[in-house]
């Protein structure tokens, strides 16, 4: 079906109120009220750019082609930029893990990374393959938006609670971990069993942290 039949399809019989959400999601509009706030980093890049120069050129135009893909492809919005890091908006928290699992399985298994990277690729005593190329970092967290207008880069930028939670939370993972806060999980839970891959990520529960900020 074209994408415009299936999403009034899809919201036939909302609320006025669920169907303009809707309909602002299906057209990557900047998230508004409530949304899911994500943050990356490329673990160790700078020590790779020192050593694999030409190398990194490469592989971090991979990375972001593949990361602004997949956004697109989960209804995401692209907030900013700094250096290899990105910064993210969703409308649901399911689009959000719905990205940030893809994006981890395609670094690993699908990603052509410059030879050089190839030096560092792990697996365990079984021969399963832990880590290859570029290691991203991901943390989440979802609830009120504060948007706002930003008059130097022309696009809508975010603060507020959901916001700050998500930075602090970005801190934490190690490459490979997608991390998020409570409320993301509680929403998105049912996307670590069903993610459409045919792989069932790994659930840890890594403690109680106090966020910075």
């Amino acid at each position: 079906l074209p994408e415009s039949r299936a999403v009034r399809m899809q919201i036939k019989g909302l609320p006025e109120a669920a169907i303009h959400r809707q309909t602002q999601r299906k057209q990557r509009q900047p998230p508004t009220g409530t949304g899911t706030i994500v943050f990356t980093d490329v673990e160790g890049s700078t020590e790779k750019w020192e050593v694999f120069p030409t190398g990194m050129a490469r592989a971090i135009a991979l990375h972001d082609k593949l990361l602004r893909a997949s956004c697109h492809a989960h209804y995401g919005y692209e907030i900013t930029t700094e250096g290899d890091a990105f910064m993210l908006a969703f409308y649901e928290p399911e689009d959000a893990l719905s990205w940030a699992l893809e994006i981890q399985r395609k670094l690993l298994f699908e990603v052509d990374w410059p030879p050089a990277l190839l030096d560092d690729e792990v697996r365990d005593a079984r021969g399963t393959l832990l880590f290859r190329g570029l290691r991203v970092r991901v943390g989440m967290a979802t609830g009120a938006l504060s948007p706002f207008f930003d008059d130097v880069t022309k696009k809508t930028m975010y603060s507020g609670d959901a916001y700050d939670r998500a930075r602090s939370i970005s801190d934490l993972p190690s490459g490979g971990q997608v991390i998020m806060d409570a409320d993301t999980f509680a929403a998105a839970s049912l996307q670590l069993c069903n993610d459409g891959s045919g792989q069932t990520p790994r659930l840890v529960d890594e403690g109680v942290f106090h966020l910075v900020g």
